[in-house]
């Protein structure tokens, strides 16, 4: 299977989650070591392009259902025009962020995730058109809405953030791991900026 690494974000110290399309069908990737671990943090880059034998992990959660492991891949070269490739493979969402991810998203404290208690999406990876402005805050490492309702957007990439998203611009969301706060109700899937692709 040929694919296109579009994104990247922090794993622990030495690991990144890397995130594929397939270059057959756009089918989202969230790759793994033979291991099942998380590869290390420069095995790919954005914009690189791999054959990959890849299988279905056996134990997957929703709503990360792209998680793939590889077992042979051998890197074919760079992409030039990421954005006009990913833009023939997929149809990102378009519309207020509020809605991205099938209307599935829950918000508290300006902050937009999927919990248990509702319905889930059917993936944990796409791409949005931004329908507004975000300004990005390097001392809270997250993305703020400029307009409308106050949104708040953790910025896991391991590229270095651009300062501004502005409207039209394409925008790699995720949703992050299971996770259940010493003072949350339930566990929850937040929202988060993995990188933007112009």
């Amino acid at each position: 299977m040929k694919t296109v690494i579009v994104g990247r974000t922090h794993m622990g110290v030495a690991s990144a989650c890397a995130g594929a399309l397939s270059l057959d069908d756009g089918r989202g990737l969230r790759l793994f070591n033979v291991a099942g671990e998380y590869p290390i943090r420069d095995h790919y880059r954005v914009g690189q392009a791999w054959d990959m034998d890849v299988e279905p992990k056996e134990q997957v959660r929703p709503p990360h259902v792209e998680d793939v492991v590889v077992h042979r891949e051998r890197y074919i070269g760079d992409i030039a025009d990421l954005r006009g490739l990913v833009l023939g493979l997929v149809t990102p969402w378009q519309g207020e962020l509020d809605h991205v991810f099938e209307n599935t998203l829950t918000v508290a404290n300006s902050k937009l995730y999927v919990g248990p208690g509702g319905s889930l999406p059917s993936q944990s990876t796409h791409f949005w058109l931004a329908d507004r402005e975000l300004r990005f805050d390097a001392d809270e490492t997250r993305y703020e809405a400029v307009l409308g309702q106050r949104r708040t957007i953790k910025y896991v990439g391991l590229d270095e953030p651009t300062p501004t998203i502005v409207p039209g611009e394409l925008v790699r969301l995720s949703l992050a791991s299971w996770y259940q706060g010493r003072y949350l109700p339930e566990e929850r899937c937040y929202l988060q900026v993995s990188g933007s692709l112009g």
